[in-house]
């Protein structure tokens, strides 16, 4: 019992001591910062959500989590009473972690990019809200991502998705799907552009109020009956504007839904 909770204490102590180093972080941009994992070569999640600024995740061959930012801040030139201004890139950063679960928070409301390195077998949630993107390289497990003014960029995904953006991209290209793994990829104003394995199962449901759909798989479109309702002598005629179909003979289902913008779903390798 001594022994866990010293070890309870030491991480509890790692953690506020990150968060004091990180205060005046702003000095040193480029730091990096070296979050060991409590237990090394199993999978893990990463979990990250700011207000301002831009996330990249890369996955590789390591066994810690390792966390950058770069402060974009205007030219220091302008002066006040004689004096020069001098760029505050200062913010506060505290970083936890408890059975490999690490979470990132960040009170900065200047327009940052964070760059977070961590083994490619981890499960990613991350969302950002202005000025900025989610980027996703070379991670093998389950991802969320949304934003709200920017976009969404992965490439050799191994696993799932659930991607949601209002205004900008969503664009991943896929190395590996998770089997009967259903994923969700929706946008608003953009377009939506995912590469798929040649070989991927899926039922997909597809739907884009004001754009087109492309894809060169070969699909089986099914044909969605109309709908009548009927009250007394009043009828309603509903016309579902979903499309539904089939590659390589289906398997889980993939949403597809966009509004001002057009859908591409693409042959990978």
């Amino acid at each position: 019992m001594k022994s866990r909770n010293l070890k309870r204490f030491n991480k509890y102590l790692q953690c506020t001591l990150l968060a004091l180093l990180l205060t005046g972080w702003g000095v040193q941009a480029q730091k990096v910062i070296d979050v060991p994992l409590s237990e090394p070569g199993k999978r893990g999640k990463l979990r990250m959500g700011i207000t301002y600024g831009s996330i990249k995740v890369i996955g590789y061959d390591g066994k810690t989590v390792k966390v950058s930012s770069d402060a974009s801040t205007r030219s220091s030139g302008g002066s006040s009473g004689g004096m020069r201004r001098i760029p505050n890139t200062s913010m506060r950063m505290t970083i936890t972690e408890e059975s490999n679960y690490v979470k990132i928070s960040t009170s900065s409301h200047k327009r940052t990019k964070y760059v977070v390195q961590v083994p490619r077998k981890f499960d990613i949630k991350i969302s950002t809200v202005n000025s900025g993107t989610l980027e996703i390289e070379n991670i093998e497990g389950e991802i969320e991502a949304s934003n709200v003014n920017g976009s969404i960029y992965g490439k050799n995904i191994s696993g799932s998705v659930l991607a949601n953006t209002v205004n900008g991209r969503i664009v991943l290209k896929f190395a590996k799907v998770k089997s009967n793994t259903p994923m969700s990829f929706r946008g608003f104003n953009g377009k939506i552009d995912v590469t798929l394995p040649k070989k991927t199962k899926a039922n997909l449901k597809i739907r884009s109020d004001q754009g087109q759909i492309y894809s060169d798989f070969d699909m089986k479109i099914e044909d969605k009956p109309v709908v009548e309702e009927k009250k007394g002598s009043r009828r309603r005629i509903i016309v579902d504007k979903w499309v539904m179909a089939k590659i390589n003979g289906g398997g889980p289902t993939l949403t597809f839904k966009n509004y001002n913008g057009s859908v591409y779903i693409r042959k990978g390798d």
